[in-house]
């Protein structure tokens, strides 16, 4: 692999960034040139279609140094001209360049809108693989999702595709589903994965942004354990003895009342009753346990929590009647969220 390629890689060039930094725009293409081993050789730096080229040359004879792309020592002298010559790259890729995790416009588009919904980026756990990132619930730290690249053939099973380099995605997906997504050729079994349980996607643009994003809520979703599920509570509300919608914005802190074991870290789902008679609100818990004494002919607060406000839902995404879809009668006081129900609340319908 060339320097160019080495120091470019997932750095998508910026243009605008190119001219401020001093590159000459000619017939298309940006120039520029800087001397380095105190003017002894000149580099030269083409960007062409977000191609990066550069050349180095002997200034005295106007000649190509090509030593400088080859991986083979030469001595110390030629050691130097290497490092000042990929210092040069370096500090332009830094200066004109936007970082990318990934290889493919569809993976990184997907990274920033797992990154926006749930606030989760990439980590990259293998050393002998740089380029292969897991996505993790943070509730447990369990993966749901896998971006790698690899040789295509390698999925298909096809000669044809020897050689040619996909960047895919793995994901868990329910047992009882897995059948239904491998009648679709877009679908792959789960590549160095439990068949059966995770299936693959090659980020090519065939399978859309948003069916991706379904895919991979349901995956995050099958990560959660009955002690993550615990941390997910739904709460009545009811709007005849507070003004709810004065109260709670999206990113503002408020008070509850606090009747049961809730944690720090915990999520609420705020059930508003009639004659709204939906869910409204999704909060998080930061503190709990605060003293408070209160009593009227309608309440009796004994201890409040602090809940900020996560996400405000529309009146008509998740109605008491659609509740009833997730087997729940009634709301009288704080219980626990079904699977199914969190994975339909953390859709985005904000």
């Amino acid at each position: 692999m060339t320097s160019e390629k080495n120091i470019f890689s997932k750095k998508p060039i910026n243009k605008d960034k190119l001219l401020k930094y001093g590159f000459i725009k000619k017939d298309g293409c940006y120039f520029y040139q800087a001397d380095i081993m105190s003017g002894q050789f000149r580099v030269e730096v083409i960007v062409d279609n977000d191609k990066v080229s550069s050349k180095v040359y002997d200034s005295e004879t106007n000649e190509e140094y090509v030593l400088v792309h080859t991986d083979k020592q030469y001595g110390k002298f030629v050691g130097r001209v290497k490092e000042e010559f990929y210092q040069i790259l370096q500090n332009i890729a830094d200066n004109c360049c936007e970082i990318q995790p990934f290889l493919t416009p569809q993976a990184n588009r997907i990274t920033k809108a797992i990154a926006k919904k749930f606030a989760e980026k990439p980590d990259f756990p293998f050393k002998k693989f740089p380029d292969y990132g897991s996505f993790r619930n943070k509730a447990n730290n369990k993966w749901y999702g896998l971006i790698m690249n690899i040789d295509k053939s390698k999925l298909t099973k096809l000669k044809k595709d020897k050689d040619k380099k996909i960047e895919i995605l793995d994901l868990k997906v329910n047992p009882s589903n897995y059948n239904k997504l491998q009648e679709q050729v877009v679908f792959y079994p789960g590549y160095h994965m439990h068949k059966g349980n995770w299936i693959t996607i090659i980020l090519d643009e065939s399978v859309s942004d948003n069916q991706i994003m379904t895919l991979l809520e349901n995956s995050r979703t099958l990560t959660l354990n009955k002690q993550v599920l615990n941390s997910y509570w739904l709460i009545p509300a009811n709007p005849k003895y507070y003004d709810i919608g004065a109260h709670f914005k999206v990113g503002q802190t408020t008070i509850w009342k606090q009747s049961t074991n809730i944690k720090p870290g915990d999520t609420i789902f705020l059930y508003v009753t009639s004659p709204v008679k939906a869910i409204r609100y999704q909060c998080q818990v930061e503190k709990v346990n605060i003293p408070y004494s209160h009593r009227d002919k309608n309440v009796n607060i004994e201890k409040i929590m602090e809940i900020k406000v996560l996400k405000e839902y529309d009146k008509n995404f998740c109605s008491f009647d659609r509740l009833k879809n997730f087997g729940i009668k009634a709301i009288r006081g704080p219980r626990r969220v079904s699977r199914e129900l969190v994975n339909y609340l953390n859709k985005n319908n904000s």
